[in-house]
């Protein structure tokens, strides 16, 4: 990830130098205009190599990695090192915020320097993949860029409730026709709370037992805004029923959302995504924020990964406790308004 930054006499003069030094797919995180000098920060991902797909979820498995080396840390930049390790953010990704802030400025690193947590915001803010990056415009509601949406993930992440959230908010703040379909026919009690769910909002219903059913479910349901599909939760060491699930879905217009929880280790996380790789979930849903000190080792590895994150839930109302994801939102809440102590 290499961050820049360049300076112009206007700020077109600095655009053209950011595309020239920077590479045309290079990405703005910050623009300002002061003392008649135009500034631009500019971020742009190492080229990959040439026979490297570009999904993210293909290609080689995912593997554990070597431990970062022990960072060397300015006076002024070791409290807030030590507060986004606490928050669970990654070495690689300390070391590469210092990396950005010493670019910008070497001043800010030193020790009781006010600007410093809210340039790092702004840095890590612009690091943070969500779907809005993406093209989704989730900013304010969400809005996928399919009509139907599976939530896949292993068990106990939350994804029937979550699912709730999603067909509540689409229902009551956007005003969409919205249909539900079960694939869980696992649990009894998650297809009954559903069911019971979408008879409280006057919306339909169908479980599906077989792909068969899927089709027939979606056929029915083409007419309504959204379609939501909630799926069987399955153990990442369970290779056999994730193959069967994955062939449940194959070949049909779904946009598939990985829910993680948010307090999942980093070792697990990578597990998971290796064992849900074959789904190529679009983007990667945080559940129970709320119920975790440490999100930042699940963040690390969406930020690490490109994968971008969708929404994240923060508590058990519907459907108050769902949240586009937002790097704004996410870098202040691992990094203090004011100077640690």
């Amino acid at each position: 990830m290499i961050l820049r930054k360049v300076v112009g006499r206007t700020m077109a003069e600095a655009l053209e130098r950011v595309r020239k030094e920077v590479g045309s797919d290079a990405i703005i995180v910050e623009t300002s205009f002061s003392g008649g000098v135009a500034t631009v920060i500019a971020k742009r991902e190492p080229h990959p190599p040439q026979d490297a797909p570009e999904n993210p979820w293909k290609g080689t498995p995912y593997v554990l990695e070597q431990p970062e080396p022990k960072l060397v840390l300015p006076v002024g930049f070791r409290p807030f090192a030590e507060e986004l390790a606490e928050f669970g953010l990654s070495q690689k990704l300390i070391k590469i915020l210092l990396r950005a802030v010493k670019g910008l400025d070497p001043h800010l690193l030193k020790k009781g320097n006010p600007s410093l947590p809210g340039v790092l915001r702004r840095v890590l803010a612009g690091l943070i993949p969500t779907a809005g990056d993406s093209g989704t415009a989730l900013r304010s509601q969400p809005t996928p860029r399919s009509k139907a949406l599976a939530l896949v993930g292993p068990t106990g992440v939350g994804k029937t409730t979550t699912l709730a959230k999603l067909a509540a908010q689409a229902t009551i703040h956007q005003d969409l026709s919205v249909g539900i379909i079960s694939t869980d026919t696992f649990r009894i009690a998650a297809v009954e709370q559903l069911r019971a769910f979408a008879e409280m909002m006057g919306a339909p219903f169908r479980v599906a037992f077989t792909p068969q059913d899927l089709r027939a479910a979606l056929r029915e349901f083409q007419h309504h805004d959204r379609i939501f599909i909630d799926t069987t939760g399955r153990s990442p060491k369970d290779a056999a029923s994730l193959k069967a699930m994955r062939g449940f879905l194959a070949d049909m217009p779904i946009e598939v959302h990985l829910c993680l929880s948010a307090g999942t280790r980093r070792r697990d996380l990578i597990a998971n995504l290796r064992a849900f790789q074959p789904f190529e979930p679009s983007f990667i849903t945080l559940t129970k924020w709320d119920e975790t000190l440490a999100p930042g080792e699940a963040l690390s590895l969406a930020i690490e990964r490109n994968i971008p994150l969708s929404w994240i839930t923060n508590g058990q109302n519907v459907p108050e406790d769902l949240l586009p994801a937002e790097g704004a939102i996410i870098a202040k809440a691992a990094i203090q308004e004011t100077i640690p102590a």
